[in-house]
């Protein structure tokens, strides 16, 4: 019984480390990375699933951008900021090239981007 508590303990450890690297990485995104997370975020609560397609989130991101005053990049250049994220295992991505309708999910729990994002833009 002892080691099944040992075995829990090392593997709560590694939860709470995967969740603040997680928040750090979050943390440490570009404004406009962050922003795509917002709007990822968005579309995961309108539509009550945890995966977004590209198209929708790309939407959102401009109008969030355009909320704040900032220029909105080209598809073709959030599309690449979406790759990046994926690469910094952010989130999820289909394999194969990115396109309008990739499909997207977070590699962490919505509660840890928004508390990430929370700190991040306050600061």
């Amino acid at each position: 019984i002892a080691l099944a508590g040992n075995k829990f303990d090392l593997s709560n450890k590694a939860v709470v480390s995967t969740q603040s690297t997680g928040s750090r990485a979050i943390m440490n995104c570009t404004l406009y990375q962050k922003l795509f997370l917002k709007a990822v975020l968005g579309v995961f609560r309108r539509r009550g699933v945890e995966e977004a397609v590209f198209k929708e989130v790309y939407e959102v991101f401009s109008s969030l951008c355009q909320f704040q005053g900032l220029f909105s990049p080209p598809c073709s250049a959030v599309l690449s900021l979406a790759v990046d994220l994926g690469a910094s295992r952010i989130l999820l991505t289909e394999q194969g090239p990115p396109s309008l309708h990739t499909h997207i999910r977070l590699n962490c729990s919505q509660d840890d981007v928004v508390f990430a994002l929370k700190e991040s833009l306050t600061q």
